[in-house]
């Protein structure tokens, strides 16, 4: 129900000549009025996935430059985490992939040096 609301924009009263955005515009193309409501940030989902079993953390509201090997605090959780891994999910909307769901996949920073290490030493041995 919520995917076909559209937002309306009331129109200030006088002559300013500036207009807003039209009542018709869905709310993906008005991405002026989304930046300045949520700046730069945007939700992530938050998966520890190192050490195994995965456990979901929740949401956070983050850079959405967010990459791997950034630091983020989490709540619920004492320990700072490393972003091990970004994974999106896009839906087709219209003809076109719109993002659905940004998934931040994080491990503890000791867990994520020891992946790195061997990362690198299988890397070498496929060298040989």
């Amino acid at each position: 129900a919520a995917a076909g609301r559209r937002i309306s924009v009331a129109s200030g009263v006088g002559g300013s000549g500036t207009e807003g955005p039209k009542p018709e515009t869905p709310w993906w193309k008005i991405e002026a009025e989304m930046n300045r409501l949520m700046g730069s940030n945007m939700p992530f989902r938050v998966s520890q996935v190192s050490p195994p079993p995965r456990k979901d953390l929740g949401y956070a509201m983050l850079d959405s430059r967010t990459g791997r090997g950034d630091v983020i605090r989490v709540k619920d959780s004492e320990v700072p985490m490393v972003v091990s891994r970004v994974r999106l999910k896009y839906d087709l909307v219209g003809g076109q992939y719109r993002i659905r769901t940004k998934i931040l996949e994080v491990a503890t920073p000791r867990r994520y040096m020891m992946n790195e290490r061997l990362e690198e030493m299988v890397a070498r041995g496929d060298a040989d």
